[in-house]
């Protein structure tokens, strides 16, 4: 029986160790110095926390939008909005929307185009979030969002983790 189990047991560290060493010889092919997209990056690669992941909100573009421009202009909630949504109601009782960036969010992100008009929708808010959908599909914007640094609050709490791990590991060693 012991005999049996063992065999069993050594197939599969064969082929976990197997796996194991594909990862790894894949993992060290890897150039660190290019991007996803293709920019040049220094030798020491990004945190994880920079860029901007416009996927976490689904279809939720305004949201998206929202939390962008607040992270872009270090926005404090009595500082003037990054824009504004114009929502007009076609005769046929449809609704089109346009984002207008403000000079001060248009220069912040570099951006060449200052309004963004949506689809045209069946209620206000679908409009709305129809023309965030535009500004998101601008490249522009993509690429500003792939270069944001990280927030406030996610550097605040890299630094408290790693005061954290460095006093443990004080007490502790390595």
């Amino acid at each position: 029986m012991a005999s049996r189990d063992a065999t069993h047991h050594d197939g599969r560290r064969k082929k976990s160790a197997s796996r194991d060493a594909a990862r790894k010889k894949g993992s060290a092919s890897r150039d660190l110095s290019q991007s996803s997209s293709g920019a040049q990056r220094s030798k020491r690669t990004r945190s994880p926390m920079w860029g901007f992941d416009v996927a976490k909100y689904g279809k939720n573009f305004k949201g998206a939008a929202v939390d962008f421009w607040r992270r872009l202009l270090h926005a404090e909630p009595h500082d003037p909005p990054f824009g504004t949504y114009e929502t007009v109601q076609t005769a046929d009782c449809k609704f089109e929307s346009t984002l207008r960036l403000s000079d001060r969010a248009q220069a912040a992100a570099g951006l060449s185009n200052t309004e963004y008009k949506g689809e045209v929708c069946s209620n206000k808010a679908e409009a709305e979030n129809s023309a965030a959908r535009v500004f998101w599909d601008d490249p522009i914007a993509q690429e500003r969002a792939a270069k944001l640094e990280p927030s406030r609050k996610s550097l605040k709490e890299r630094c408290r983790r790693l005061g954290h791990n460095a006093k443990r590991k004080a007490l502790y060693g390595s």
